[in-house]
């Protein structure tokens, strides 16, 4: 997520580190840990599959809140979840018919 692309959030330097140390440090446990604590509204939520909670950022933008009991990605999959569904097995149907 770019609106975390800042030094606070800096969680060290390939060329010094491997991956499993950089993922491995206090700073991303806390950012983790953070995130998944924000969930409350996801837990139950049907999209969790789809969204995996959003970006905390914009979670708090479209949601209103961390604490919201509404959550904007919700409402629009609600909307249009069933369209989705069928450009993408238009889109599988299509693509299978190209490959084969």
């Amino acid at each position: 997520c770019d609106f975390y692309a800042v030094d606070e959030y800096k969680i060290g330097n390939l060329s010094e580190q491997n991956i499993e140390e950089l993922l491995s440090g206090k700073i991303t446990d806390d950012f983790i840990s953070r995130k998944t604590a924000q969930l409350k509204i996801c837990r139950d939520c049907r999209y969790m599959g789809i969204c995996g909670g959003g970006c905390p950022k914009m979670r708090r933008e479209v949601c209103g809140s961390i604490d919201s009991e509404t959550c904007g990605y919700q409402k629009f999959l609600d909307f249009s979840v069933k369209k989705l569904k069928k450009y993408a097995s238009q889109e599988r149907t299509y693509l299978y018919k190209t490959t084969t």
